[in-house]
């Protein structure tokens, strides 16, 4: 991992890393709130979150070097996240009360975590509930039975990122 020019070994206890996780798993609980689940139910193997965190800031990396000199947006740092989330499946539930949830619990993440960047960032996505559940159903279907890339998770949330930003040049 490169920080200010200065590569950190990744092996080494970060901060940064733990602040990041932390994160996660603040989102974490959010879901189980919205989902009415009890978050003691889920058990998070934290050698993998931070494995996943790594992946993610490698990328980051990889955009600093080969894209002059640019870090990810939120959007893309959210996409790889989810990514590899669902990719090496960090969560599991112990209670098999919510089967759907308990069985795909990294994917219903994936899909919650995306809906709160979009939330933030382009809420009026989130307000249509039509198209907002039909996009959310169709996204964690993809994740669940398809083989879904980090870069195709990207141009999937690249129109939400894209109209952030008209939004944002439109009120200046």
């Amino acid at each position: 991992m490169i920080k200010n020019n200065v590569y950190i070994d990744p092996e080494q206890d970060d901060p940064v890393i733990k602040e990041k996780s932390d994160a996660i798993e603040f989102v974490l609980k959010q879901m189980c709130i919205a989902r009415d689940f009890d978050f003691a139910n889920v058990s998070i193997n934290r050698a993998l979150l931070r494995d996943v965190l790594i992946r993610v800031d490698k990328r980051d990396d990889y955009f600093y070097i080969f894209h002059e000199r640019t870090h990810i947006n939120e959007y893309k740092r959210a996409s790889i996240t989810s990514f590899w989330i669902n990719k090496l499946r960090p969560f599991w539930v112990s209670d098999k009360i919510d089967e759907n949830l308990s069985k795909h619990i990294n994917e219903h993440f994936c899909v919650f975590y995306l809906s709160t960047i979009m939330q933030k960032l382009s809420p009026e996505y989130i307000a249509d509930v039509y198209f907002y559940k039909n996009f959310a159903d169709e996204l964690r279907y993809s994740l669940t039975n398809r083989d879904i890339s980090q870069e195709a998770l990207i141009v999937i949330m690249t129109p939400f990122y894209l109209s952030a930003l008209s939004s944002i040049e439109t009120s200046c």
